[in-house]
């Protein structure tokens, strides 16, 4: 799973903790509203900043009619949020006792119109002390849009839903990716007792922070010399940042030397990698939930935290909890997909102007292929697929100055490993022109050895063509 904070960075990385969500009077609501007097104690009053204590004194207490029997309050965020925890301020003066049997949902969808919530946390019987402001940590990983304060029991018609503040803390989402325990692996599992420690407990939705206690804790073995994390999430994701729990209870300095790995392949197999976010020598607060934003934007479908150095043996890999917020990086059906490049073979053959039209159709252009890992993918595909003969139109002519040959976008084209066989000034127009039409645009073709490679053909021909585009990268 995964996400990216709109609170401070430094560094990269956002400290979760204390990131206040802002909620403002005009985003709360509630099933009933008490009445004293000429006052209306509405849910604005639970977010307008005022800690005083006393109902009638301080005027900033919200609280639920004595008739409502299914009394709640809901926020709506405008986004998504990571919910960490909620504090909640208790009255003083009396009554204190009403702040019990409530449970903090949160909701993908207004919960006003059904769903199934998912829980933070729950209030139990027993409320917190008068004037106490109170922080409840979620239990579970709980994201969504809307907050509902459910008082799902009244011991009477008193009992009414109350409290004078609350205040969520968070991380605002783009879209988290969910991750199961099978997607996961590690280089080795900490092993204590007869309870194995494995990279499945640190995705599996458990934020508690004692080892031994709350047995959601993940750890490498402490003879692991080179501990790592793998997370395979099955497709590319453009990886924004990676939100991790450390442990509590003890060892949180383990927590450092880890580099965020983005793989195209799987990394077991080599290859190199792209950097999210370094973890330094200093670890993060014991008990932390904390984000570490990615910088660039990495693109793949495999990541690894990766310890690249130890202190001693018992400096081992270890994390309660991982988030991992992204967006999927998929190309059309009919296309074929290496990174962000989405590759469409056409299944009929058109002139050059008539291909580059269709592409343009589709929402792309005809394949100006720049690199050798382009050039390599592509001849993979069409030497599984493509038969004798078939030639495919790529976006490169020298129409522009019959001297050049030069890409649609007009620069000039290298001539290197997989261009060479294109000459430039191939198909000029001048008076010695041997041909009517002479060629002026360029193709992907097999050779005689049946190699693929560039080569310059007449532009009305028909022949098969293939189109590029690339997935785009979200500014915010």
């Amino acid at each position: 799973m995964l996400l990216i904070s709109l609170f401070v960075v430094v560094l990269g990385v956002a400290e979760t903790h204390g990131a206040v969500i802002p909620v403002v009077g005009s985003q709360v609501s509630s099933s009933s509203v008490f009445t004293f007097g000429s006052t209306n104690y509405g849910p604005q009053f639970a977010v307008d900043g005022g800690f005083g204590t006393d109902f009638s004194a301080d005027n900033t207490t919200f609280a639920t009619a004595t008739s409502d029997t299914t009394p709640y309050m809901d926020i709506d965020l405008g986004s998504n949020f990571l919910l960490i925890s909620v504090t909640i301020t208790n009255r003083g003066d009396c009554c204190s006792e009403r702040l019990r049997n409530i449970r903090v949902e949160v909701y993908n969808n207004n919960p006003t119109l059904g769903g199934t919530p998912q829980v933070c946390t729950t209030i139990g019987s027993t409320a917190p002390a008068a004037s106490s402001n109170t922080t409840f940590t979620c239990s579970a990983i709980t994201f969504g849009r809307y907050i509902r304060l459910n008082k799902f029991s009244k011991v009477d018609a008193n009992d009414i839903l109350q409290l004078v503040e609350v205040v969520l803390d968070g991380v605002q989402l783009i879209s988290v990716i969910p991750v199961l325990g099978s997607q996961v692996s590690s280089s080795s599992v900490f092993t204590f007792g007869s309870t194995n420690y494995g990279p499945q407990l640190a995705v599996d939705g458990g934020f508690g922070t004692d080892f031994v206690v709350d047995n959601t804790t993940f750890a490498t073995a402490v003879g692991d010399t080179t501990p790592y994390m793998d997370i395979d999430l099955g497709s590319n994701f453009l990886l924004r940042s990676v939100t991790i729990t450390n442990r509590g209870d003890c060892c949180s300095e383990r927590l450092r030397n880890i580099i965020i790995e983005v793989y195209d392949n799987n990394p077991t197999l080599g290859g190199t990698p792209q950097v999210c976010a370094t973890i330094g020598s200093t670890a993060p607060a014991a008990g932390s939930t904390t984000t570490f934003v990615c910088s660039g934007t990495p693109i793949g479908r495999y990541i690894r935290l990766n310890k690249f150095t130890k202190a001693d043996a018992n400096d081992i890999l270890q994390l309660v909890e991982i988030v991992l917020d992204g967006v999927q990086q998929q190309c059309p059906c009919n296309h074929f997909q290496l990174d962000e490049n989405c590759f469409y073979f056409s299944g009929f053959q058109t002139t050059f102007a008539q291909a580059k039209e269709y592409c343009n159709i589709i929402g792309s252009n005809l394949a100006m292929i720049r690199t050798q890992a382009q050039s390599d993918f592509v001849n993979g595909v069409l030497a599984a697929s493509a038969q004798k003969g078939q030639e495919y139109w790529i976006g490169v002519t020298n129409l522009f100055d019959r001297f050049q040959w030069r890409y649609l976008f007009g620069d000039v084209v290298p001539l290197n490993g997989f261009t060479s066989p294109l000459v430039n000034g191939t198909g000029t127009c001048s008076s010695s022109t041997p041909t009517l039409y002479p060629e002026n645009c360029a193709v992907l073709g097999k050779n005689d050895a049946g190699q693929w490679e560039w080569d310059d053909e007449e532009c009305n021909r028909e022949e098969y063509f293939l189109c590029l585009a690339t997935l785009s990268i979200p500014t915010s």
